[in-house]
């Protein structure tokens, strides 16, 4: 978009489409999954536009999600771009649930004995 100005939306969906087209920035397992991204900031500044999203994985995630933050031109050129952080799964797993079925024995136990006692 050589000399024409750009608005703050139109920052935003050249942020997006950026994101979308050039997943190999991504690391590890995020260049393979769909993914599905959500502005959380957009501001004007004195000479370029901020966009920050979060993206997740489009289907069946439940963790925190990546955030991503373009800094954009007021001609639409992509002036940079940087993950602030990756998406979190959360995952209480096998281990988790282990630790808790332990945690209540002990405590069924320790109850036992006070009884006794």
């Amino acid at each position: 978009m050589a000399d024409s100005f750009v608005s703050l939306e139109q920052a935003q969906e050249i942020a997006l489409e950026n994101a979308k087209n050039n997943v190999a920035f991504y690391e590890g397992r995020w260049k393979t999954v769909l993914l599905a991204y959500e502005v959380v900031a957009a501001e004007e500044r004195e000479d370029a536009y901020y966009i920050r999203f979060s993206y997740v994985p489009a289907k069946k995630f439940d963790g925190q999600p990546g955030e991503e933050a373009y800094t954009i031109s007021k001609t639409g050129d992509v002036l940079s771009r940087q993950i602030l952080s990756e998406p979190l799964r959360h995952r209480v797993g096998v281990f988790g649930c282990s630790l808790v079925s332990l945690l209540g024995i002990v405590l069924v136990i320790g109850a036992g004995v006070s009884a006794v006692l």
